[in-house]
């Protein structure tokens, strides 16, 4: 009887230690303002990114326990960290973000969130191209090679308008009101100016290995990202980027965690998917994503997809028919 009493007090103690993690839940004012969201789609670590109402924004009230695996996408992406800590990884480089921690994370890099508990966090996904090819991003670069950490310890003096510039560009999302994309953008390009104009005097110490790697490597995934349909080699790739072809291959695959041969074939299946869901026939489709056959093709989508050409495309039409009976 003595040890079943002992017993119970013990287990009673632990019990009443026990901390429970904080539950979260998304207020309907950061519901997303359109329900055209079906999903995320991952091929491999590239993830097709769905943005809000046609636009080019996506905006994420995130309060999730899970993190997300490995993975890059031609989008710019920027993390607001709220409430309770978060791990991300960007290259090779780990974050342990606090309340207020800002991070910048530019296209086609690799990132993973390792995540164990709910929180607050608000992920901004933007496709800006245009952003990224002017000049002036040019000599800023350098700086976000493994993602850019903004709080008020690393950008003491311009740490409170840049965190203002998010709150009023999330804000302006999730009202949703006339113009709202033009507004973002607006507020997106004085962000960027915000820190290029104090980067040079108010930034830390940055550690930038292999620079000319990386830049030579963005540089590439744009031109097949613009030229995908082409027939592109190793050999000739690497003597345009002025690399051995050991090390070409090397660093593409350090960079995008993919083998070139396989980046090139997850750019084509990404542009057969959207081209599948239009009136093209599936052999115009092989021919216009640089596909020697229909046979070529239909290996290549059902490796990546699951799901022949025919059948996806079925699949497409069929979600077309509902969505305007709906």
């Amino acid at each position: 009887m003595a040890s079943s009493i002992n017993q119970a007090e013990s287990t009673e103690k632990k019990t009443s230690y026990k901390v429970e993690s904080p539950s979260y839940s998304t207020p309907l004012r950061y519901r997303q303002p359109s329900s055209d969201y079906s999903g995320r789609v991952l091929r491999e670590n590239i993830e097709d990114v769905s943005y809000s109402d046609e636009s080019n924004i996506r905006i994420w009230y995130n309060t999730q326990a899970e993190g997300y695996s490995l993975h890059a996408h031609d989008t710019l992406e920027i993390v607001i960290c709220i409430r309770e800590d978060y791990e991300i990884h960007v290259n090779t480089t780990q974050y342990n973000m606090k309340s207020g921690d800002i991070l910048i994370i530019p296209p086609n890099t690799l990132h993973e969130y390792k995540n164990d508990h709910q929180g607050i966090r608000f992920i901004y996904l933007i496709r800006t191209k245009d952003l990224f090819d002017m000049k002036d991003y040019k000599r800023l670069e350098q700086y976000f090679f493994n993602g850019l950490l903004l709080n008020r310890r690393t950008f003491p003096r311009i740490y409170d308008k840049l965190y203002n510039l998010l709150m009023e560009m999330q804000e302006t999302y999730f009202t949703h009101d006339l113009f709202w994309e033009y507004r973002i953008f607006g507020k997106l390009y004085e962000f960027f100016f915000v820190i290029g104009d104090r980067l040079e005097t108010d930034a830390p110490s940055v550690s930038i290995p292999e620079v000319k790697g990386y830049q030579t490597i963005q540089e590439l995934l744009k031109y097949i990202d613009d030229n995908y349909a082409q027939e592109m080699t190793v050999e000739k790739a690497a003597a345009d980027a002025g690399f051995s072809k050991f090390h070409f291959l090397r660093i593409f695959s350090k960079y995008t965690g993919y083998t070139f041969h396989e980046y090139i074939m997850l750019k084509r299946i990404q542009v057969s998917e959207a081209l599948l869901a239009t009136d093209m026939s599936i052999t115009d489709v092989a021919l216009n994503t640089g596909f020697q056959s229909s046979s070529s093709f239909a290996r290549a989508f059902r490796k990546l997809t699951g799901k022949t050409p025919s059948e996806y495309k079925k699949l497409r039409i069929s979600e077309e028919i509902r969505s305007h009976d709906n």
